[in-house]
């Protein structure tokens, strides 16, 4: 295959990667929008499907799980695919991939919220942190299951399956940015785009979905199950807003065993956190990425992937959200 027809080849890829993820968008939305502005008029406004929890979850949810990822995948199907072979993963190296989670989770969500109250003066809001305190059980199946299931779906196997023939490194990067920018938010930007990396490693590694799904659901269990049911003991805490005199007189037996808890479960964050410092410092010159059968030049990388009708919509699509997300 000659240079040019590879890199019309590689471009239709990376393109048609961009706008089925733009599809995913379009469609989403614009079923929200019928959801939100259709159906009131034909069930009524106190309707329970926008009154209750359940509603809420529903219309936030299916539009983008029952529409706009299988109208994805229909784009996704009419590109060339290329995968490699399947390896076994061994349970340490499950859980040192998991560690190395940790500290990359916690540095992005750093960042993205510093940069998100300086960019909007401390107006902005993590719509995320309403999500999680929830407690319809719909919480546990959608943020636990379905989102880890359908977004490793979307953004490792068939992102990597469609792009990795091209350049293995590339992939993997091109994967966790539009993981993170898919988020539509900077509040979650550099921690899905960071976690993104790794998950998109053992994707492309291990040629196993399992993995990369596991290892999702176990940080979205962590964070949306685990640390709310922890705060839960802690309220009164929460509830003086730093305010010592009135944590004193708020204080009760009653409450050591859950700021006992809360101690412990800290004390496991910061040890996983460290651990998972220790495993990418030492394990850093393991991450291996073999010459892909069609490798772009590198002088045509960035432009193939990047400058092309298909990843250019989908780049400010997601960037006019984020913004929108920063406006009081």
């Amino acid at each position: 295959m000659d240079d040019q027809t590879l890199l019309h080849r590689a471009r239709r890829s990376f393109s048609g990667t961009g706008l089925a993820l733009v599809l995913i968008l379009i469609v989403t939305l614009a079923v929200q929008f019928g959801i939100a502005y259709g159906l009131p008029l034909l069930l009524g406004p106190s309707h329970w499907l926008f009154t209750s929890s359940w509603g809420f979850w529903i219309r936030a949810f299916l539009p983008m799980y029952a529409f706009g990822i299988p109208a994805g995948c229909l784009v996704f199907s009419a590109l060339p695919s290329y995968r490699g072979y399947r390896n076994a993963m061994g349970a340490k190296e499950f859980f040192l991939f998991l560690l190395m989670c940790f500290p990359l989770m916690y540095a992005g969500n750093l960042i993205g919220t510093l940069l998100s109250f300086l960019l909007s003066g401390g107006q902005a809001q993590n719509q995320l942190i309403q999500l999680v305190a929830d407690t319809n059980p719909l919480r546990v199946v959608v943020i636990v299951f379905l989102a880890p299931l359908l977004e490793e779906l979307i953004f490792r196997k068939m992102i990597l399956d469609h792009t990795r023939q091209y350049g293995e490194k590339n992939a993997v990067f091109l994967s966790a940015l539009c993981f993170g920018l898919f988020h539509n938010n900077l509040f979650q930007f550099f921690y899905a785009f960071a976690i993104g990396l790794i998950l998109g490693y053992v994707y492309l590694r291990y040629n196993r979905l399992r993995y990369s799904v596991l290892l999702h659901m176990i940080l979205n269990f962590m964070g949306a199950v685990i640390a709310p049911w922890i705060l839960s003991h802690i309220q009164w805490i929460l509830d003086a807003e730093g305010d010592t005199a009135q944590l004193l007189q708020n204080l009760t037996p009653e409450h050591i065993p859950g700021l006992l808890l809360y101690l412990a479960y800290m004390m496991l964050l910061l040890g996983l956190t460290g651990g998972g410092i220790a495993a990418l410092i030492v394990r850093r010159r393991r991450f291996v990425f073999l010459k892909a059968p069609e490798e772009l030049p590198p002088k045509s990388r960035l432009r193939v992937t990047y400058g092309n009708v298909g990843m250019i919509l989908f780049i400010l699509c997601c960037l006019a959200l984020i913004i929108k997300a920063l406006l009081p």
